[in-house]
Parts: C-alpha cells; sequence; structure tokens
C-alpha cells in the first residue's frame, strides 16, 4: 500500500508541479567497490528544491529509457535528480559478479551522503524498483 501510495505522489508532484529551467552534470561518486558514475540534474532557476536519488534494478543501468524520463520530467518541474549505475553496472567501476545487494545498499548510502550536503536541497527521497524489497 505504502508503494502505491508513494507511486501516486510522485506522479502527482511531476504532473502538477510548474516547469523551469534545468541543468545535467556528470559526477563521479566514491561507492562500495570503486568509482560510481552518476547524472546530477537541477533546476537553473531555483536557489532551494527536492531531489530524488533514482536506483536502476538488477543488470540494469542509469541511461534506461525510464530512469532518464523521470529525471526529465522531475527537472522540468524544479525537482533535482541523482541517477547512478551501482557498482559493477553501466559506467561505474566493479565487477557484476562482485555486485551483491549488500554492497548496493553501502552504494545506495554514500550517494545519499552526497545528495544531502549539495547546496540547494531541501529534502531527499529515493526511487527504484526491482530490488525494492529491502
Amino acid at each position: 500500500m505504502f508503494k502505491l501510495f508513494f507511486v501516486v505522489m510522485l506522479l502527482a508532484l511531476v504532473i502538477f508541479s510548474p516547469t523551469v529551467d534545468a541543468k545535467s552534470q556528470n559526477l563521479s561518486i566514491d561507492g562500495d567497490h570503486g568509482k560510481l558514475s552518476a547524472i546530477l540534474q537541477t533546476p537553473d532557476n531555483l536557489k532551494e528544491f527536492p531531489l530524488v536519488i533514482i536506483c536502476h534494478g538488477f543488470t540494469g543501468s542509469k541511461m534506461e529509457p525510464l530512469h532518464v524520463n523521470l529525471a526529465n520530467e522531475l527537472e522540468a518541474r524544479g525537482i533535482a535528480s541523482i541517477r547512478f549505475d551501482f557498482n559493477g553496472h553501466g559506467e561505474s567501476e566493479g565487477n557484476f559478479q562482485d555486485m551483491t545487494v549488500l554492497n548496493e545498499i553501502e552504494d545506495a548510502k554514500k550517494v545519499y551522503a552526497y545528495a544531502r550536503d549539495l547546496k540547494g536541497v531541501t529534502s531527499v527521497s529515493i526511487a527504484g524498483h526491482s530490488q525494492d524489497q529491502l
């Protein structure tokens, strides 16, 4: 029930938020098994904004159309996002064979720590799928 509520609230934010200008920045964040490749998308004309961390599913990447579209829709409405590749996925360091749920949790914690310290971020939320039962 909570998952459905979260999805409905996120969609309402995307649909009913005002449109603003935005920018993207490639990042490298220290992860559990090396550097994590990430993209930060922020609204240009807002000094403060909420941020959503977008986590891909098993064998996925930050460049999947679902994640790119979600980030674009959020940024167009004044909500920043960070989408990243877990260790051993996409452009991040590490070997897929060494990836575990536990070190993915550590990766997500490191991305959260990075996000919460960004200038202008008023709150941090997380969106993901596939391994969301953790």
